[in-house]
């Protein structure tokens, strides 16, 4: 008798129906085959760690390349206010100059204004008192001489 004849054989003494999904398989086929299975699914965790631990190592990695970023870029923009400030601080000192000097330019020429006027003032007063000096002058000239005039008519 065959294997196969063998196999027809036990078919053909099952008596109940649920009996023919067993399977008859050697111990130590079966021995093997949980043997492998332990160590597939000792692999298998082994694996599973190993991939936790590089997605910590990579987490980890880029978690700390983020946060350098994110200080970089507030150093950065801290600096960039501080640059912002002080050129505001600036302009402000340079506005105030500005008008300081403004000021101090249309007062200085104020003063001189004042000073060219008192000047011109004086210079008028000056001439207003030596054309009245001539003008006297030319009064008592005009007397004298009319005066000249009148006694050589009469002496003549």
């Amino acid at each position: 008798m065959g294997e196969d004849e063998r196999i027809e054989d036990v078919a053909s003494l099952i008596v109940e129906e649920a009996l023919a999904d067993i399977v008859l398989v050697k111990k130590n086929e079966m021995l093997e085959w949980q043997r492998q299975q332990e160590q597939l699914q000792y692999e298998l965790k082994v694996t599973q760690k190993k991939v936790k631990a590089k997605m910590a190592e990579t987490k980890s990695k880029y978690d700390r390349e983020l946060k350098n970023e994110e200080q970089s870029k507030d150093l950065e923009i801290r600096d960039l206010e501080q640059r912002y400030d002080d050129r505001k601080t600036q302009k402000v000192i340079a506005d105030k100059q500005n008008y300081e000097a403004m000021q101090k330019m249309e007062s200085n020429h104020l003063h001189e204004v004042e000073d060219i006027q008192g000047s011109y003032e004086k210079k008028l007063y000056i001439e207003s008192s030596n054309y009245l000096k001539l003008e006297q002058e030319k009064l008592e000239m005009k007397n004298y001489y009319e005066k000249k005039i009148e006694d050589l008519r009469k002496q003549n």
